[in-house]
């Protein structure tokens, strides 16, 4: 015989967002730029491949800017380097840019009432630059935003 299932607490649907607040970057941040740089010297255009995964992280280790990093940001690091790998994949050299190739805060100003009508909100979205401290941040995204990456906060009705 089976015990009888524990009753758990309703859990209240989240509310329904009005309004979202999108982070864009420009660039990246140092670090990220010290490893773009690193990688796009271990690339081979021709392959369409980097070097050896050995070469790479010895190549990191060396790197100034990352050699004062702790070592438990290597996680971050070495994670960073897979998603620049793989979008190495599929956009070549292109994926090792510092910056986006277009103006992404140009594009999503003037499609601010499509990206407000398209995810349902009420209230039109709110564009910051990732640099802007003061834009409000609860859920720390504004750090997250990279080129090409913008990050998104849902804010919900009062």
């Amino acid at each position: 015989m089976k015990p009888p299932k524990k009753k758990t607490a309703e859990t209240k649907p989240p509310a329904k967002p009005a309004s979202a607040n999108i982070f864009v970057s420009v660039s990246y941040p140092d670090w990220q730029q010290a490893i773009l740089k690193v990688l796009e010297g271990h690339y081979d255009e021709a392959k369409k491949a980097f070097a050896a995964e050995k070469d790479l992280v010895a190549a990191l280790r060396t790197t100034p800017l990352l050699e004062q990093m702790a070592k438990k940001d290597m996680k971050k690091i070495m994670a960073f380097v897979a998603l620049i790998k793989e979008e190495a994949e599929s956009k070549g050299k292109a994926a090792l840019a510092l910056t986006s190739p277009f103006d992404e805060m140009r594009v999503l100003t003037e499609n601010k009432a499509f990206v407000t009508r398209t995810l349902g909100l009420t209230t039109e979205v709110s564009l910051y630059s990732s640099t802007d401290a003061a834009a409000p941040d609860p859920e720390n995204r504004r750090a997250a935003a990279i080129p090409g990456k913008p990050q998104i906060t849902f804010v919900a009705a009062p």
